[in-house]
């Protein structure tokens, strides 16, 4: 294997795809078929965490000079698993839930007199389930497709980012009475409008969705700058999240445990893999009955 000042351009015509690490996990240089593998272009992979892309246990790894790494990838055939079951259960999927709904609402609508209330509660139970399940299937069909094409950064104001995840959640707001307390303005940041706003607006649906019975959500957002770096914070009154659980929470699939453990569980996993792809993370502070403040950290440059 060649040393790290290899130049990785040479290796276009390997179905492998090949990424060089450094020691910190950051991507260095990358050939074609690795770019094609994680849905970018290269230049949007250079510069940003392995670990935004793909995990390297799914690799072959030779170890460079200076604590570097090259790290070589199956065939994309081999390694696109996740976005062809995504895409097959939403074909496979969509149409069955679709119809669930509907007859449920029909069973509910034409036989209403025949129906009693324990009845109507089931079908209720029905609706619910079958709207869960297709909130999966988006989910999951998002977190595939999420960077796909690069990240196309550009200088974008925090509040419209804010305004447009308030507009997208105006009637989920509305049905909890949640109160959103906005620290503006919130400044500049270089970011892909369309990836940041999916991670946020996951984030701001978390915050708002997990609270205890009867209690109204209360979030707050604000923006702090420090040593070249931008922290997007959206604090809740939710119900807090074990120290034992933070790590596990940002994983596909993941709940909270318990009556609230709603939600696809695909959520902070997308926030995640959406801010690693802007060369930054997503951490959390919480506590059990106490709330939780997630917060969104990225280059103040890009």
């Amino acid at each position: 294997m060649p040393g790290a000042g290899f130049p990785i351009e040479f290796m276009d015509d390997l179905e492998e795809g090949v990424c060089l690490i450094d020691a910190e996990g950051t991507i260095t240089a990358i050939n074609a078929a690795c770019a094609a593998s994680f849905g970018c272009r290269r230049e949007d992979a250079v510069g940003v965490p392995l670990t935004a892309f793909a995990d390297i246990s799914t690799a072959r790894v030779w170890n460079l000079d200076d604590g570097a790494r090259a790290a070589v990838f199956p065939p994309r055939r081999e390694n696109s698993e996740l976005e062809m079951f995504a895409y097959t259960i939403s074909h496979d999927l969509k149409e069955p839930l679709r119809a669930m709904n509907v007859f449920a609402a029909a069973l509910a609508e034409d036989y209403a007199d025949g129906i009693d209330e324990e009845g109507r509660e089931y079908i209720g139970y029905i609706t619910q389930g079958a709207q869960a399940a297709n909130r999966m299937v988006d989910d999951l069909l998002t977190f595939t497709r999420i960077g796909r094409g690069g990240v196309a950064k550009e200088t974008v104001g925090l509040d419209v980012i804010v305004d447009d995840a308030l507009s997208a959640l105006r009637d989920n707001i509305r049905s909890t009475g949640a109160v959103i307390a906005v620290d503006a303005p919130l400044g500049d940041a270089a970011i892909d409008r369309r990836v940041f706003g999916q991670a946020f607006q996951h984030l701001l649906v978390n915050a708002i969705t997990h609270v205890a019975p009867g209690t109204k959500p209360r979030v707050g957002i604000a923006v702090s700058r420090k040593d070249g770096w931008v922290t997007v914070a959206v604090s809740d009154n939710g119900v807090g999240i074990a120290e034992d659980q933070q790590a596990r929470i940002f994983g596909i699939f993941a709940r909270l445990g318990g009556e609230h453990g709603t939600g696809s569980g695909i959520g902070l996993a997308i926030a995640k893999k959406a801010l690693r792809l802007h060369g930054g993370d997503v951490t959390v502070t919480s506590a059990p009955g106490e709330g939780s403040v997630f917060r969104l950290v990225l280059p103040e440059n890009g």
